[in-house]
């Protein structure tokens, strides 16, 4: 059994606390301000994100741009601009890029979701998905 099998089946096995989330920013994002894709959890003891999914798109066709990713104000993931390869970007033209991670990011207890463009003029929109526990146990464990 890989390691996310069974690191899900911990989760539901014993907390029975998992539930999905999905966020994305209402607005685009066309300045260096960091602004919240899912607000920070409040259901349950020490709930916190786990994020599985990350959609950049940009619709501006001139101006590519870095977009990081935030718990809180902790750097967890930057998506690059106009990179090929194995590295996934945020390129100009209304390009949109989804990662699906192997393994799900951790963000901190009680922490929003945030992206932060580095370029100002960009049209970011990021979408965000996972799942959230709230099991204090989940909470303290080192992944």
């Amino acid at each position: 059994m890989g390691m996310w099998n069974r690191l899900v089946k911990n989760f539901d096995r014993k907390s029975g606390t998992r539930s999905n989330f999905s966020g994305v920013n209402a607005a685009a994002i066309t300045d260096t301000t960091s602004t919240a894709v899912a607000a920070a959890p409040t259901t349950g003891t020490n709930p916190r994100y786990w994020i599985t999914d990350i959609i950049v798109s940009n619709a501006d066709d001139n101006v590519p741009t870095h977009v990081r990713i935030l718990s809180g104000s902790t750097l967890k993931a930057v998506v690059f601009a106009g990179c090929t390869g194995p590295t996934t970007a945020a390129s100009s033209a209304s390009a949109g890029y989804h990662i699906k991670l192997n393994k799900p990011i951790q963000c901190g207890v009680s922490e929003a979701i945030n992206a932060q463009p580095v370029t100002s003029g960009a049209s970011i929109f990021v979408t965000v998905s996972g799942f959230i526990t709230n099991d204090e146990e989940d909470a303290n464990r080192d992944m």
